[in-house]
C-alpha cells in the first residue's frame, strides 16, 4: 500500500461531469477548479471514513471520522484506530485537524454543546474482543480536548451508540442499543433479546444524571433500537419528558406480523417509559430500518425528519418521514405529510441522512448509498418537495471502489456540501467532501 499525505487533495473534474466521479492518481498535479464546485479529500496514511459534519455559525465546519493506520503496531490492536476531527471552511481549506487516540474507538456522532464547543460519541473497547462500550470527548472550537467521559454509563454488555443529542438545560442525550438480555419474557429461552433501546442522559460536566433509570429499556424479546431522543415541547396539564425514537420489531396491535419499522415511544424526566407507538410501514409487510432523525431547520413547520431504507420487492428504497414536534401517538396527527418510500429511478439506494432545504423549492436534501449491479456503493443525493416528491437525483463514485455517504450540508447561497468516504484507485478510502450547485452538478 503506498504511503501519502492525501489532507485536502482537490481532484479536477470536467465541467460536464454531474455524477460517476472516476478514482484518480491522488498525486496529481492539475490546477485546482474554481472553487463553486469540487471534491477533496482528508486524511493521513491508511484508511479513513467520513462520520458526520457539523456547520458553526461563522460558516465553518467540523467534520468527524475515523482512521485505521497503515503502519499501525500488529501487536497492538489500540494502535490501529483514530477519531479525526477538522475544522474547515466552505472551500474546504483545512484550519486545524486533529487525531485523539487512547483505545479501539469508532466514532458515530458530533454535536454542539450550549457553551460554544462540541461534543464527539464513539463507541470503544479497551482490549480486542472486549465489550463494546460508550464515551463522550468534549472539544473546543480549536480542536482542544476540554473533557471526556466513558465507562461510567450504559449496561454490563455490548454498548452501541447512535447519536448525542442537547438538551435544553445544557445536558445531552445519547440513544442506541445494548444487548443486554434484561427484558428476556422467558429467560430460558434459547434465543433471548437480541437488543434493547438504549438512552440515557447526563449533564453538560459529562456526569450521568442519576435519576435517569433504566438506561436501558425493552418491548420483549424483540429486536429495539434508539436512533435520537428529543426533548418534548411543554404543554400544560400534560408531563414533560423525551421522546425515544428508533425502529424495532415489537409485535403490537399495528404490527402483528412482527415487521421491523419506525418505533417511537415517551419518557417523562424520571425516566419512566410511556406511551409507545408502531405507527406501520409505507409497503405492508415489509421491513423498514431508521438510519437518521433530524429536525427540521425554519422557515419550514417545526418538526422531525426521519430517513431510513424499505426493504421493498425489488430491492432497498429509501424511505422518508416528516412529522409534528408534539406527539399524540396517532399516525394520521403524527405524520401528516409525508411518510412514504422516495419514487427514484433506481431502488438499490439505502437511506443515510438529510437536511433541510430552504432555497428554491424548499423541502430536504436526502442522502443515501445507491448499491451497484458490481455490488460496491456510490454515495446518491436526491433534493425533495415537502410531499416527497423528488426534484433531481445525482450519483457520485465509482463501479469498481466503495463509496457511501455520512452527512451533507446546504450552504446559504443554494449550493451543497456531500460529506462521506470514497475509494481510491490504490486500494485506500478517505474521507471526502464533495460541493455541487443547488442541482446537485458539479458546475458552477
Amino acid at each position: 500500500m503506498r504511503k501519502r499525505r492525501a489532507t485536502s487533495l482537490l481532484v479536477t473534474l470536467s465541467l460536464g461531469l454531474m455524477a460517476g466521479i472516476l478514482s484518480c492518481d491522488t498525486e496529481s498535479n492539475i490546477e485546482d477548479p474554481d472553487l463553486s464546485y469540487f471534491v477533496k479529500y482528508y486524511g493521513g496514511d491508511g484508511d479513513q471514513s467520513g462520520v458526520d459534519m457539523l456547520a458553526l455559525n461563522d460558516g465553518t465546519l467540523i467534520l468527524l471520522g475515523n482512521s485505521i493506520h497503515s503502519n499501525a503496531d500488529p501487536d497492538n490492536a489500540a494502535d490501529t484506530r483514530d477519531i479525526y476531527l477538522a475544522r474547515i471552511n466552505s472551500d474546504g481549506d483545512i484550519l486545524w485537524e486533529k487525531m485523539f487516540h487512547d483505545d479501539i474507538s469508532i466514532a458515530t456522532d458530533l454535536e454542539p454543546t450550549a457553551d460554544g464547543n462540541f461534543v464527539v460519541l464513539a463507541d470503544y473497547r479497551e482490549t480486542p474482543g472486549g465489550l463494546s462500550k460508550i464515551k463522550i470527548l468534549k472539544v473546543s472550537p480549536d480542536g482542544v480536548m476540554l473533557d471526556s467521559a466513558k465507562n461510567t454509563f450504559g449496561t454490563l454488555a455490548n454498548d452501541f451508540s447512535r447519536s448525542i443529542s442537547l438538551l435544553e438545560d445544557g445536558g445531552f442525550m445519547i440513544a442506541g442499543s445494548t444487548d443486554l438480555p434484561l427484558l428476556t419474557a422467558n429467560p430460558s429461552d434459547p434465543d433471548p433479546d437480541p437488543s434493547d433501546f438504549l438512552n440515557f442522559r447526563f449533564d453538560q460536566n459529562l456526569e450521568v444524571y442519576t435519576p435517569w433509570s433504566p438506561p436501558s429499556l425493552g418491548y420483549g424479546e424483540q429486536l429495539d433500537v434508539a436512533v435520537k431522543v428529543a426533548h418534548k415541547p411543554h404543554v400544560d396539564g400534560f408531563p414533560d419528558g423525551f421522546y425515544v425514537f428508533g425502529y424495532s420489531n415489537t409485535v403490537s396491535e399495528d404490527n402483528p406480523d412482527g415487521n421491523l419499522g419506525l418505533f417511537y415511544f415517551f419518557r417523562e424526566i424520571s425516566g419512566t417509559r410511556g406511551t409507545a407507538k408502531f405507527p406501520g410501514n409505507y409497503i405492508v409487510g415489509s421491513d423498514t430500518e431508521i438510519h437518521f432523525v433530524g429536525h427540521v431547520a425554519p422557515p419550514l413547520d417545526d418538526g422531525f425528519i426521519f430517513v431510513g431504507t424499505t426493504e421493498g420487492t425489488g430491492g432497498p428504497q429509501i424511505f422518508v418521514a416528516r412529522s409534528r414536534r408534539s406527539f399524540t401517538f396517532n399516525k394520521a396527527n403524527d405524520f401528516p405529510n409525508m411518510y412514504k418510500t422516495i419514487g427514484l429511478a433506481t431502488t438499490n439506494v439505502r437511506g443515510v441522512s438529510a437536511t433541510t432545504s430552504v432555497t428554491g423549492n424548499m423541502g430536504f436534501i436526502v442522502l443515501g448509498n445507491e448499491i451497484r449491479s458490481t455490488g460496491a456503493s456510490n454515495i446518491w443525493v436526491s433534493k425533495i418537495t415537502q410531499d416527497a416528491s423528488v426534484n433531481w437525483s445525482s450519483s457520485f463514485g465509482s463501479e469498481a471502489f466503495e463509496d457511501s455517504a455520512a452527512a451533507v450540508h446546504e450552504l446559504p447561497d443554494g449550493r451543497i456540501l456531500i460529506f462521506g468516504t470514497m475509494g481510491l484507485a490504490d486500494n485506500q478510502s478517505k474521507m471526502a467532501l464533495i460541493k455541487v450547485n443547488a442541482n446537485g452538478q458539479l458546475l458552477k
